[in-house]
This record gives C-alpha cells, structure tokens and sequence, in this order.
C-alpha cells in the first residue's frame, strides 16, 4: 500500500527542512559521541550543553516550518514530509521522515 501525497510543498520549502532535519541529525550524532567525554569549550560551558542548545533551537526551527506549511496549504493531523521528494503525507514515509509535532 502507497501513502498518500497531501501535498508536495515547494523546492525551496523541502531544502529548508532538508537542512534543518541534517542539522538536528548532526547535532544528535555529536552529542552521542561527547556523552562519554568531559571536553570543555574556553568558556567553561561544556560543549555538550552547546549542543543540547543547538538541538532544542533546531527543533524550534522544525516546528515553524510545519507552523508555516500547515497554515500555507491547510493541513491539520499526523503527517510527514519526506526531505527528499518534499512530499507530505499521512503515513510514515520510507526512509524515513520529519513528522509534524
């Protein structure tokens, strides 16, 4: 069985998530491989609180972007957008996806 498109948002719409869901990834493989270490940056923050910070601004970032294409082309519900095609749709899309909080 295929999801069903809702929609297919703009290809500068789908590059925005795509980089913003690249970044959030990024950000979570390196704090996963800081968890066992204690580096610390000049400032005496440690480099992990930096990067929990990145995270939750990134996820803040996320959610305007579905803030603004929900509100753009109507959607309401659990959905996905695949950061490849820029296709929305109900169901999980293979590969992966960012589902709207």
């Amino acid at each position: 069985m295929t999801n069903e498109v809702i929609v297919k948002v703009e290809d500068y719409e789908r590059n925005k998530i795509y980089r913003l869901n690249r970044r959030l990834d990024s950000l979570n493989e390196l704090l996963e491989m800081l968890d066992n270490t204690q580096i610390q940056i000049l400032n005496g923050d440690s480099l992990s609180e930096k990067i929990k910070s990145d995270i939750i601004d990134c996820k803040k970032r996320i959610q305007k972007w579905w803030n603004i294409i929900a509100n753009k082309y109507n959607l309401r519900g659990e959905m996905v957008v695949s950061c490849e095609t820029g296709e929305i749709t109900k169901k999980a899309v293979k590969g992966g996806g960012v589902p709207l909080f």
